[in-house]
């Protein structure tokens, strides 16, 4: 997922949900937050609701890809990626 931030307004987003996912997992990725800032946030969602947030990072975190992980909370649920400004 690529989302631009450049020209944004405040509020806006842009969401990447995954398939449902049947069982208890460890979610590897990576990440790029460089810039004016912006969110990147990870939902374990049940139907049309975000549901829980996972995990979360804000601002800048400099101009390389970082690693991140996390653990799904719930079974048949899906996992939603956040990036907003």
């Amino acid at each position: 997922m690529f989302a631009d931030l450049t020209n944004r307004n405040a509020n806006e987003h842009a969401r990447l949900k995954s398939p449902l996912l049947p069982d208890l997992q460890c979610m590897t990725f990576y990440y790029h937050l460089y810039g004016h800032g912006g969110t990147l946030n990870l939902y374990m969602a049940e139907g049309d609701n975000l549901g829980t947030q996972l995990w979360t990072r804000t601002g800048s975190q400099g101009d390389i890809w970082r690693f991140g992980r996390m653990t799904t909370t719930k079974t048949n649920a899906n996992i939603v990626f956040e990036g907003n400004y």
